[in-house]
């Protein structure tokens, strides 16, 4: 009742929606209300109302970044905040295609990383520099034994080769997620079962999936742009394999339990064995190349 009374009230009027994207906004952890208010808004309304939403709801950011002159967060909670949602909503809007919409992701993502290594010479010693910096501070809250510190000099050595990318891939992953639940808002009140059938549906195209590969050969050849980008790259196939999963764990008709158990899983995954979310991703690729879902009959009908 909660949601469905918020939904009416930010679809009412234009001046409720403003209210409320710069009202969450405002709100630090919160702010991604304000990104649901302009996805839903471009996807019910427009091209037009949603920027209008999107403009109020950047202004928080743009008035901090004027005032302290920090990109962080403007970049995090503006460029590929609510400016991103209100693109990719754009995008969902006339395609109803999450797969095209993880594919604009990762253009846009790349561009951003492509920025960062134009604007600094050295973005690996930035960041790394940038990490010493953060230890250096925390060594002044707890002690931290010398064979720790160096272990962490490694890490952050080899983590400052791809911050860029992974910060812009968890910056991606957030707009897609609101989006996402933009979407969930439309699908309940508006649009029932539009929400399942398109992220069952999500395969990434044969192009997308040779740029990938090329892109890997790269990543592998030269220690610097091109392996900076690559956890941008990485993230659509993760979704898509995700939702490969999905489809055949509902076409099997399995017991809900199932689908717990498996993000569970995924989510003990992403947290401590990152490196078998491979596993994911070549699920993905070949769904791209071989389309499991046409092979096996996962069609729209069968995994409703």
């Amino acid at each position: 009742m909660i949601i469905q009374r918020f939904t009416q009230f930010i679809l009412k009027r234009r001046f409720n929606a403003i209210l409320i994207a710069i009202l969450f906004a405002l709100v630090p952890y919160l702010n991604w209300v304000s990104g649901i208010v302009v996805g839903l808004i471009t996807l019910r309304k427009g091209v037009t109302e949603g920027f209008m939403i999107t403009l109020w709801a950047a202004l928080p950011g743009l008035v901090i970044l004027f005032h302290t002159g920090l990109w962080v967060p403007f970049v995090a909670n503006v460029a590929y905040g609510t400016f991103l949602v209100w693109i990719l909503a754009i995008l969902l809007r006339r395609t109803a295609n999450w797969s095209l919409v993880l594919c604009l992701t990762a253009l846009l993502g790349v561009v951003g990383v492509l920025v960062m290594h134009l604007a600094v010479k050295n973005v690996s010693a930035w960041w790394f520099q940038y990490f010493n910096f953060s230890l250096t501070q925390l060594e002044q809250v707890v002690s931290i034994p010398a064979s720790a510190e160096s272990n962490m000099t490694i890490m952050l050595q080899k983590l400052s080769v791809v911050a860029t990318g992974l910060q812009i891939m968890f910056f991606s992953l957030a707009a897609i997620i609101v989006l996402f639940m933009a979407r969930g808002l439309e699908d309940r009140f508006f649009k029932p079962g539009c929400l399942a059938q398109e992220a069952y549906q999500i395969r990434m195209p044969i192009l997308a999936s040779l740029v990938f590969i090329g892109w890997l050969f790269l990543g592998r050849q030269e220690a610097g742009f091109f392996l900076d980008a690559l956890p941008v790259l990485v993230l659509p196939f993760i979704l898509a394999g995700i939702s490969l999963i999905h489809a055949i764990l509902v076409a099997k008709k399995l017991a809900r339990g199932w689908f717990t158990g498996f993000y569970i899983v995924l989510i003990f995954i992403a947290f401590f064995m990152p490196a078998l979310l491979l596993i994911v991703v070549m699920m993905a690729l070949f769904d791209s190349l071989i389309n499991f879902r046409k092979r096996f009959l996962f069609n729209a009908n069968k995994i409703r």
